[in-house]
């Protein structure tokens, strides 16, 4: 029931985060924050523990949240490998996305394209065909619960 919390004042304390915490979104079992080893002033990021589960995901699925006029950063807590997995994952979509972009840049410089155009009726016929595909399934998916129970 731990979060990170980045984007910190370097001279927040423990119970000044407790109080913030506790206000905003609940309460607050402990807080951790990272501080440096010789200066003892704190590195801007922290954990805190949450008491209830309900607490973590409304911390979590707050986007925007200021302490000090600075936005903070919260996500979940995870373990290194892990996370050094999602940040390079991130990164290649990042990267093919700007390709695609460098792509349909240079064909829409053409004439031509290669892209179909479809009309709103076009759109909507499909539109239709989807949703009726997703009812039959939905039906078999009934039917086959009925018959194995």
């Amino acid at each position: 029931m731990a979060v990170f919390v980045g984007n910190l004042p370097f001279d927040v304390t423990e119970d000044a985060l407790i109080s913030f915490f506790t206000e905003q979104i609940g309460p607050v079992e402990a807080v951790r924050v990272v501080r440096d080893k010789e200066t003892g002033a704190g590195k801007g990021f922290a954990f805190v523990n949450f008491k209830q589960d309900s607490s973590v995901s409304l911390a979590l699925s707050m986007e925007t949240i200021k302490m000090d006029k600075r936005d903070l950063r919260i996500t979940k807590v995870m373990k290194k490998g892990h996370l050094t997995k999602i940040q390079s994952a991130k990164k290649k979509s990042a990267d093919s996305k700007k390709n695609q972009r460098e792509i349909t840049g240079k064909l829409h410089k053409f004439k031509f394209s290669t892209k179909k155009k479809r009309t709103t009726e076009q759109n909507d016929r499909r539109a239709l065909k989807k949703s009726a595909k997703k009812a039959i399934k939905k039906k078999k998916a009934a039917k086959q619960g009925r018959l194995m129970a």
